[in-house]
């Protein structure tokens, strides 16, 4: 069905339905609610491994000419930037490496958007509680899945950048408790700022990356904007010139998606990247490495008496082999308190170089590193 000329079909309306069912977080199940912990913990993880990236530093200078402000913190240290620029930071810092999850039908890496913009604005925010977090980012990754997988022809525009801003700002609007008219204004104001194509992604270059940051600063100005009550186009999706009509070239089928909404908790349905590329690779380095270990005994993991710690330490929701297993690959290995109880009073990341975790202290001395030292790379893996 073409939905640049059916006027019948409102996809907004079913996304504004759905965050209205589950104003309650509670209501929100508890399986998605688990998953959303372990994505959590694994983006804040990759982002700490992205801000060693050599153009994070470049971003950083920019973003601190841009504007000065201290609502929001850029995870792994003590800088703090006004909310949108904070979450356009964290966000680069998520995806900079192609280490973060990823939903495989709708081919959109759902967290670094959302993560970053839920986190920033909730920060600037405050008195967000935890539970109420956590459903934002159930909800956000609904909508960002369900826009991605009513595509039908291959990607030309960067899809993970703008899924990901629309399902961003669906989950910010629930954490500002907007009504229906506000939800609408926020995701088309958010959609009036989607820019980002696949250029950058067939050329190698940082700016693939910087399309997600910018798509994440873009959803918490549309937030910010539509809670002072600015207006915003609301039939952004089926409209003449909404996204099915532009983006998806007129030919996209969303009903049958969205029509899992409340249904099919996409959170559930996203995976790891055990390594930092591309996720066409991921297959094909797994099956080296078991070649390699199975008849040549190389690359056999090390085991030490910093296991159980390391363990201890990341176990915050997430599965411990895939956590174990994925911290020997970090450039960057970082200690992490989330705070997602009764309120999110702060978050703490604390990075820790190249050393050890020690989970009863912030800081441990860097003058003992451990044999699972990796070398942070200059630049975005490919």
């Amino acid at each position: 069905m073409n939905h640049a000329t059916d006027h019948t079909a409102n996809h907004i309306a079913q996304i504004v339905a759905h965050l209205h069912a589950h104003r309650d977080p509670a209501t929100v199940p508890a399986a998605a609610i688990a998953r959303a912990k372990v994505f959590v913990t694994d983006s804040i993880g990759v982002a700490l491994s992205g801000a060693v990236v050599a153009e994070s530093a470049l971003l950083m200078r920019a973003a601190q000419g841009w504007g000065q402000g201290s609502e929001a913190t850029v995870w792994g240290g003590d800088v703090k930037l006004p909310a949108p620029s904070a979450a356009m930071m964290n966000a680069f810092h998520i995806h900079n490496q192609e280490f973060d999850c990823v939903h495989e039908k709708a081919v959109v890496h759902p967290m670094a958007v959302i993560l970053a913009a839920l986190m920033a604005f909730a920060e600037s925010r405050g008195g967000v509680s935890g539970q109420r977090l956590l459903a934002a980012v159930c909800l956000a990754v609904d909508v960002a899945t369900v826009i991605g997988m009513s595509a039908t022809k291959p990607i030309r525009f960067f899809r993970p950048a703008q899924a990901g801003c629309m399902g961003a700002a669906a989950g910010l609007a629930y954490l500002a408790e907007l009504d229906e008219a506000g939800v609408k204004s926020t995701l088309g104001l958010a959609y009036s700022q989607l820019a980002g194509t696949m250029q950058a992604h067939i050329e190698g270059t940082p700016t693939l990356a910087l399309q997600v940051a910018f798509a994440a600063r873009a959803a918490v100005c549309a937030v910010q904007l539509a809670t002072l009550g600015f207006r915003g186009p609301h039939d952004v999706l089926d409209g003449k010139y909404g996204y099915f009509a532009l983006i998806e070239d007129g030919v996209a089928a969303p009903d049958a998606p969205f029509a899992e909404l409340g249904k099919v908790w996409q959170i559930t349905r996203v995976s790891h990247k055990p390594y930092p590329t591309g996720r066409a690779a991921q297959g094909g380095i797994s099956a080296l490495i078991d070649v390699m270990r199975a008849e040549h005994q190389i690359g056999q993991p090390q085991r030490d008496a910093v296991d159980d710690e390391r363990r201890a330490c990341w176990r915050v929701g997430h599965c411990a082999r895939e956590l174990d297993r994925r911290f020997d690959r970090r450039p960057a290995v970082a200690a992490i308190s989330l705070v997602l109880g009764d309120s999110l009073t702060h978050l703490v990341v604390q990075p820790f170089g190249r050393g050890y975790l020690n989970p009863g202290r912030r800081r441990r001395s860097r003058s003992a590193p451990g044999p699972s030292q990796a070398t942070p790379q200059s630049g975005p893996a490919r």
